[in-house]
């Protein structure tokens, strides 16, 4: 995650909901360290302020450990009734589309998860380089192309593209080895591509696209 795109996440749950104590799913949330140490920005900026607030945030990741409050798989029919039953106002879900093959089946997931009135917020790298974790299958849509996987009963209620004040020519080390795997792209001819797709990548900063859903009326 961005520091901006944490921003962005922050100050438009407690903008649209500020009279509202909410609670939020955090689907793939990964884990304590992460949140804390590798991106503390992600607990200091989203998830601090909001809990201090009043928001109750409960952290789902198929991996088990420290900060991982549910550990289970949504396409497991059984697992998904079980989180519907507890009724989560917000579903956040950042930064794991562009890990998944087929983004459009998790979004239907996630659609299923929430009831009407309901919300689910986005986000996923717009400009960014690639990154495997262990998958980038190189998904980078603009907020209306996230709209698309879901059905036409989910509404727009905030959406941007947000810009970080940084990018890969600011860090030298991740662009010294993009470079350097796509020179040696005969190793593995039909990834190399990847690691450096276009020149724009490599010339702006990284941004995110982010779009806050709601279910509305089928």
């Amino acid at each position: 995650m961005l520091p901006n795109e944490s921003q962005w996440i922050s100050s438009t749950i407690k903008g649209c909901f500020p009279d509202k104590k909410m609670s939020i799913l955090n689907v793939g949330s990964s884990t304590l360290e992460f949140r804390t140490v590798l991106q503390p920005y992600v607990n200091d900026v989203i998830f601090k302020p909001l809990t201090s607030s009043g928001f109750s945030v409960t952290h789902l990741d198929m991996k088990q450990d420290e900060g991982v409050d549910i550990v289970g798989d949504l396409t497991n029919t059984e697992f998904r009734d079980s989180l519907r039953s507890k009724k989560y106002d917000i579903i956040l879900c950042a930064n794991l589309l562009e890990h998944l093959e087929n983004p459009k089946n998790l979004c239907n997931l996630l659609y299923e998860l929430v009831d009407t009135n309901g919300y689910i917020l986005i986000t996923v790298p717009y400009i960014y380089p690639y990154h495997e974790d262990p998958l980038d299958t190189l998904f980078r849509p603009k907020p209306s192309e996230i709209k698309e996987l879901f059905p036409d009963s989910m509404k727009i209620i905030a959406e941007g593209i947000v810009k970080e004040n940084f990018g890969l020519l600011n860090e030298p080390e991740r662009l010294f080895k993009n470079v350097l795997k796509s020179i040696l792209f005969f190793l593995k001819p039909k990834r190399w591509t990847k690691h450096i797709k276009d020149a724009k990548i490599v010339l702006s900063v990284y941004q995110a696209s982010c779009i806050l859903l709601q279910r509305v009326e089928d």
